[in-house]
Order: C-alpha cells, then sequence, then structure tokens
C-alpha cells in the first residue's frame, strides 16, 4: 500500500506516495529527486502551504458526525497571506473563525538528529513515513499568545516530542496545570472545552477518540514513553512525569533514535487506519 507524502508533494518530480517500508529503503537514493539545493534546514512546510494536507485534514476529521459531537456547524479551509514574510499559509476556520485550527507536524524533530553525529542518516526516511497524514495533528491559534503548537517546542517546552505533548493535555483535562505548557492550552482553553461531555468519558479520552490518537495511549490512558519504550520489541513504558530528554550525549542520541522509530511505528498505523476509512476509494 502506498501513501501520499506531504513534504514530497511540494517539490515537483518527487514522487508523491511512499510505501509503508520506506524507512528500509535507501534515503540518500531517493534525493536524486530532489532540487540539487534542497537543504533539510530550508525545506518547504506543508503544516504551512499544503492545501492538500488541510483538505485531508478536515475531510478525515468534520464530517458531520464529528461535527455534532463538538456542536460545530462549519468548517472552511481558507488560504491566508503571511504577513510576516512573502507566501502564503492555510487556517481550518471553524465556525466563521470562532476557532481557527492550524497543522502541526508530530513526528521527530529533524533537528536533534542532525547536530548529532551518527544520527543524520535516516532523516529523510524518517520524512518518508511521519509526513504522511497519520504525522499530522491540529491545535488551535490566532490569539495572538502562544499555540500549543509553539509552546511544545525547544528547551522552553518539550522539543517538540508529542509523548510529553500528550501527556500535558492529559494533565491538563484532569485539572492539572503544572506542566510547562499548560498555559498554552489554557490560551485556547475554549477549543479544548469541547471535548467536555456526558457520555460517560473524560475530556481526554474523546480527545483522543476524535484526533484517532489511540497508538499513543496503553492501558487507562497512560501515555506512552516514546523515548524508552522499544515498540519493535513490544516493550512499553509508560510516561508517569514530564521526563524531557533530548539527543545531548551519546546514550540520548541512541535514544532519540529509538524515538524516531518508535513514533513512526505508530505514525504508519494511523495513517493506515486514516486510508482504509476516509481514503478506500481515493
Amino acid at each position: 500500500m502506498e501513501f501520499k507524502n506531504y513534504l514530497f508533494d511540494l517539490y515537483p518530480g518527487v514522487p508523491k506516495k511512499v510505501s509503508e517500508d520506506f524507512p528500509e529503503n535507501d534515503a540518500k537514493d531517493f534525493l536524486k529527486y530532489f532540487p540539487e539545493d534542497f537543504s533539510l534546514d530550508e525545506r518547504k512546510d506543508p503544516d504551512e502551504c499544503s492545501k492538500e494536507l488541510y483538505d485531508d485534514l478536515c475531510k478525515i476529521f468534520f464530517d458531520g458526525d464529528s461535527k455534532e459531537k463538538l456542536k460545530i456547524t462549519s468548517v472552511r479551509n481558507i488560504c491566508q497571506k503571511s504577513i510576516y514574510k512573502d507566501g502564503y499559509f492555510y487556517t481550518l476556520f471553524i465556525d466563521e473563525g470562532k476557532y481557527l485550527l492550524s497543522s502541526d507536524y508530530i513526528g521527530a524533530s529533524s533537528y536533534w538528529p542532525k547536530e548529532k553525529e551518527g544520527l543524520t542518516e535516516g532523516i529523510l526516511g524518517h520524512l518518508g513515513i511521519s509526513r504522511t497524514i497519520g504525522g499530522h495533528m491540529l491545535f488551535p491559534r490566532g490569539k495572538g499568545v502562544p499555540t500549543v503548537n509553539t509552546a511544545r517546542g525547544g528547551e522552553k517546552g518539550y522539543y517538540d516530542r508529542f509523548d510529553l505533548t500528550l501527556y500535558a493535555i492529559k494533565e491538563w483535562f484532569v485539572g492539572n496545570k503544572d506542566t510547562k505548557i499548560a498555559y498554552a492550552i489554557d490560551n485556547y482553553s475554549e477549543w479544548f472545552e469541547l471535548f467536555f461531555d456526558n457520555n460517560g468519558k473524560n475530556g481526554f479520552e474523546n480527545f483522543v477518540e476524535f484526533f484517532k490518537l489511540e497508538g499513543f495511549i496503553y492501558e487507562q490512558n497512560k501515555i506512552i514513553d516514546l523515548i524508552n519504550s522499544d515498540l519493535e520489541n513490544n516493550q512499553v513504558v509508560v510516561l508517569d512525569k514530564e521526563d524531557v530528554c533530548i539527543a545531548k550525549t551519546k546514550e540520548e542520541s541512541i535514544k532519540y533514535i529509538r524515538y524516531m522509530k518508535n513514533l513512526n511505528i505508530i505514525i504508519l498505523e494511523r495513517t493506515k487506519k486514516f486510508y482504509y476509512k476516509d481514503f478506500s476509494t481515493s
């Protein structure tokens, strides 16, 4: 089975679809399709400029039943001109702008592997899977205050680790705001509060179900620690605190490679789930 890759789609001449065994192929050979001046540092960002990505996210998450669950009436994908730089970006306008949602890449950051000797090889292979539909999420923005997307990056956040992001969201839903990004969730509390209802589940369960994030969850709503787990060998460790780890040492570099592998295992399964349900006739 092949899957659309939203990064590759932005480069004319690059194959737009990848097979599920893409990371096992020689990604260096795949580079021949890219422009000679292609750089991971300056690559195009589907979260900003891929209309197709936003159309597909809208299709997946906002069918009639989903809109009814959140009690929203309309969703539109709108192209906007950037006031900060040349170019444009896309936004999902919910109920004519009551909520604004932007795509957020939830795969591993390429910055930390690239900074460490021995980790550069395989970044493109990782992006081959992580930039399929399962590697994307929607978060609110547009109030002129920090968003979850921005707050979770860098040393003040989680270096973009999505497992820690989910951990903080889970804690917020049970009233614990003693996490690094709780303030950003609070900034957009009206959106997150849409997931509270009277169906017997807590808000976090509804959030996970709505965005099809079950692959990141272990028993009893526990978040899988993607640094210390080894999903290839069915070894699961759960997060019980904000244990922020990046590739600063050789040992942490090895863990970060495992983090990348763990992420792509979950992302690939999430992508497959979307294809079987939403793109089976595409």
